[in-house]
């Protein structure tokens, strides 16, 4: 739920923080006073697009920062796919406009995305009232909350699932579904490339070793003169080192005849002297041995490149291993494709058997979700009669989509029979298509494909074939028909606000045991109801208050009688400023307030008890305060 909410340089708010509290927070105050501003506000936190217009005049920049206590778990899964993590519970959303244009989102101190921060404030708040930011506006979120209040979840899981395992299974066929000409084009190239490989026969590291002798090759004659006069000054030449080490050899063994003490440096000399001479015969090797063959260079260089063009064709120019690894994988490719037609047979039996799986399971949920509309429409008509919406028609209206031809689809599937009824009633209507003819991008797949391959597989609903979606066969979207009459429109397009928002609140008061998101916020939700009307707009709202956290501003006294935080929003002039202000009014200062409203005397200033109101309107207030929290 949101905890706190801080603004500043917004419109006409200079520094302002607001504490919320759990249950039913509202807001009141005069017309003017600023009380849509903290709904400005919040829609700015929340991603919604705000434009430099709302600096407050004369400064840089305007940061509004958002407070909130998470405990849904699939919020945190959003985060954690974003890099976010947070200790605790609680989350900190802070958005900066800048008068240059630029808007700075971060998400607990981590600059984020502007689609990243509205995705997060999606599932944290629902704003209903002229401001658009309703989750409830969505037809993905339309048919998941059918389902939660059906009891759904579960078995669309197993759809889910089981379309998962369809879809692997397909993408395996088309892998393997390819024409006659085009199996013998990837036969030929895999059966080249295999013998290619095969024809070098290449040695591991071979490529080293060979380089290696190429440079060897190139600087023979050098190595030939080096190894060459290093033996002559070693052994051969004249006033070599090994003859007159011998020379030093004797005369150390002369020495040692006289003096014993040298006797361990006569053993010592002529380990020096064996050494040369083993060196030196080392060396007349090696020079035996180097040779210019500028054949064998020749014949090198060329095998060189030859290993160098197989990586750079099989190896991705890397190394032979590399190339023997595209060689396993292309023998493996061929392999299938020369039993391509064995293994296209096999996935295909399991594809079908998935297939039946998948539409029987659908089918039942699609039937469930009929039954289940149908109790949800009857309880929200309910509801909206309590709102003074007698008239008003709710429907749900679930769609299938029918494949009618090459790469064609119509939405003109199966619908509820109760919506189809409701929606001919009266007078004659145009029909409401979720979509018109196509495919919306990311809906879903076909489980009748139009390709050969896939055509094997047929999965029908009703003897048609069906699109099928990872949640099913069906499309929903709530349809709303406030006057008789009228054609049944989505929500989306309800055009008054206030209308809006008591329809989101009948919506939200059978929903609100299956809605997962924590604060709901209803602006203008009093507009145009009072009497008997506006005390049941003030209970569903304090019921709603017991399972989510819920903030209104309203107008009426009856509903502010229900507040568990009651915030006062006022305007105040400064020098040759104007500022808005709020302040949490207590017990005393409520009944005041409540009494204003009331028309018992002029405003007070958040409920002062310094304000001119009469003693029939204060009683009036302390009785509806009385009552509202029995």
């Amino acid at each position: 739920m949101l905890t706190q909410l801080y603004i500043e340089n917004f419109i006409l708010v200079e520094q302002l923080t607001i504490d919320f509290k759990s249950g039913l927070n509202i807001f009141t105050g005069e017309t003017g006073a600023g009380k849509t501003i903290i709904i400005s506000a919040l829609n700015a936190v929340l991603g919604e697009r705000v434009t430099v217009d709302l600096i407050r005049t004369g400064e840089e920049k305007a940061i509004i920062t958002g407070l909130f206590t998470v405990d849904n778990s699939s919020i945190r899964e959003m985060l954690k796919e974003a890099g976010i993590t947070f200790e605790g519970d609680e989350l900190l959303l802070q958005r900066e406009i800048q008068q240059n244009g630029k808007h700075i989102c971060r998400i607990n101190g981590r600059p984020v995305t502007l689609s990243m921060l509205s995705d997060v404030g999606r599932s944290l708040i629902d704003i209903h009232g002229q401001h658009q930011h309703q989750s409830l506006l969505s037809p993905q979120v339309q048919l998941h909350l059918l389902d939660r209040f059906g009891g759904l979840l579960e078995l669309r899981l197993q759809v889910s699932d089981i379309y998962q395992q369809f879809m692997e299974l397909t993408r395996k066929l088309n892998r393997l579904s390819i024409n006659e000409t085009e199996k013998a084009k990837q036969i030929s190239l895999l059966s080249f490339e295999i013998d290619e490989i095969d024809r070098a026969a290449l040695r591991l590291d071979e490529d080293k070793s060979v380089a290696e002798e190429i440079h060897l090759l190139h600087h023979a004659q050098r190595l030939h003169t080096l190894a060459v006069q290093a033996y002559e000054t070693l052994y051969e030449s004249d006033g070599a080192i090994y003859s007159k080490l011998y020379q030093v050899l004797k005369n150390i063994s002369e020495i040692t005849e006289i003096d014993a003490s040298m006797k361990s440096d006569t053993v010592e000399a002529e380990g020096c002297y064996y050494q040369i001479e083993a060196l030196s015969l080392k060396l007349k090797g090696y020079a035996d041995r180097i040779c210019f063959d500028p054949a064998r260079l020749e014949e090198c260089e060329t095998r060189l490149d030859v290993m160098n063009n197989l990586k750079r064709k099989y190896g991705q120019g890397r190394s032979i291993e590399d190339i023997f690894a595209y060689r396993d994988t292309a023998e493996k490719r061929l392999k299938a494709i020369t039993h391509q037609e064995e293994e296209m047979a096999r996935i295909t039996t399991e594809r079908q058997g998935i297939a039946a799986n998948l539409s029987q399971i659908a089918s039942t949920l699609s039937q469930k979700r009929h039954e289940a509309s149908k109790r949800l429409m009857q309880e929200i008509e309910g509801e909206l009669r309590e709102l003074a919406m007698k008239h008003c028609q709710f429907l749900v209206d679930l769609r299938m989509t029918e494949e009618v031809g090459e790469g064609r689809i119509q939405n003109t599937g199966v619908r509820s029979q109760e919506s189809e009824g409701k929606r001919n009633r009266g007078t004659e209507r145009e029909e409401y298509r979720i979509q018109e003819s196509g495919v919306t991008e990311g809906c879903g797949e076909y489980l009748l494909p139009t390709t050969s391959v896939a055509a094997k597989c047929t999965t029908t609903f009703e003897g048609k074939a069906m699109k099928i979606f990872p949640y099913g066969f069906d499309e929903a979207c709530f349809l709303i028909c406030p006057n008789l009459g009228e054609t049944p429109r989505p929500l989306a397009d309800i055009a008054s606000g206030g209308e809006l928002s008591r329809i989101m609140l009948a919506i939200k008061g059978i929903l609100a045991r299956v809605d997962e998101i924590p604060t709901l916020v209803f602006d203008e939700i009093d507009t145009g109801v009072g009497g008997k009307t506006a005390q049941m707009v003030a209970e569903k709202l304090k019921g709603i208050s017991q399972s989510h956290q819920v903030i209104c501003i309203t107008h009426l006294p009856i509903i502010a009688s229900f507040a568990d935080h009651h915030l006062y929003v006022e305007k105040k002039v400064s020098g040759d400023r104007t500022t808005t202000h709020v302040k949490v009014l207590d017990k005393t200062e409520r009944v005041h307030e409540i009494a204003t409203m009331l028309g018992g005397g002029s405003p007070s200033g958040g409920g002062s008890t310094s304000g001119n109101v009469s003693e029939a309107s204060l009683r009036h207030a302390q009785e509806l305060m009385i009552c509202a929290n029995k």
